[in-house]
């Protein structure tokens, strides 16, 4: 799933105010200087790491009687960026913003397959070198 950035600042917001009413002071993880912004974490705060999430996720697939080879945190993620740039034919940019990357190389890995895009992209170029194609 794809969240919004107005989505990822209520996000923030949530766990902000859970942070706040929480019993227990949250553990302030801050590697390198830069304070980390956790989307996973126990009742107390804590990071949950990525294996115990992928773990869950396999499970959860296996009970829905999914095989859960090559499901992953980012699965969804992946197919998403992918859909959207190949087959709906968005700016790769557009879609970095949207989900929140700073640089669209880190986006562009997300995408596995291109779809219609190269027809797509032969087809916009052979119009506009030759406007009587496609007419």
């Amino acid at each position: 799933m794809v969240t919004s950035s107005a989505d990822q600042r209520g996000i923030r917001r949530d766990g902000s105010a859970e942070r706040e009413r929480s019993a227990t002071r949250w553990p302030a993880l801050s590697p390198e200087r830069a304070e980390l912004s956790i989307v996973f974490t126990t009742q107390a705060g804590g990071l949950v790491n990525r294996q115990a999430i992928a773990n869950d996720i396999g499970r959860a697939a296996r009970t829905s009687k999914i095989d859960p080879v090559g499901i992953a945190t980012h699965t969804g993620r992946r197919i998403v960026i992918t859909a959207q740039y190949a087959n709906r034919n968005l700016d790769l940019g557009d879609m970095a913003r949207h989900v929140g990357h700073s640089d669209t190389k880190t986006t562009a890995g997300y995408v596995r397959d291109l779809g219609e895009r190269p027809a797509h992209t032969a087809a916009t170029a052979a119009r506009l070198l030759d406007p009587t194609v496609g007419t």
